[in-house]
């Protein structure tokens, strides 16, 4: 059985667009889980889908994410088209916090 990391590698490089979503990088997870699960997703109801979080048998929202973030920082042909324009502006922010500070 594949590691949750894994798992989000293999949908990071196979879908492309996956990369730029967290909503699609989940979607795309619980969807593989379920069918792993050998369930018919399509006929489970709100309440069933709750029940599958709560109960950890779909991988938590957070972990994918904390994953996808992870693997994006070692693997850089699993980054998405905003991922260096994001950081250069977390860049740009920390940069910009040490001004303020040393102008006090």
């Amino acid at each position: 059985m594949a590691t949750l990391k894994e798992k989000v590698k293999k949908a990071l490089w196979e879908y492309h667009e996956l990369q730029d979503s967290d909503a699609l990088l989940v979607a795309k997870i619980w969807e593989d889980e379920l069918i792993a699960a050998d369930m018919e997703y399509k006929k489970y109801y709100l309440s069933h889908f709750i029940n599958l979080i709560q109960n950890k048998i779909l991988s938590n929202h957070d972990s994918i994410t904390r994953a996808r973030r992870e693997l994006q920082v070692d693997y850089h042909y699993l980054r998405g088209n905003k991922w260096a324009a994001r950081h250069k502006r977390a860049d740009d922010i920390a940069k910009d916090t040490n001004l303020l500070d040393h102008n006090k």
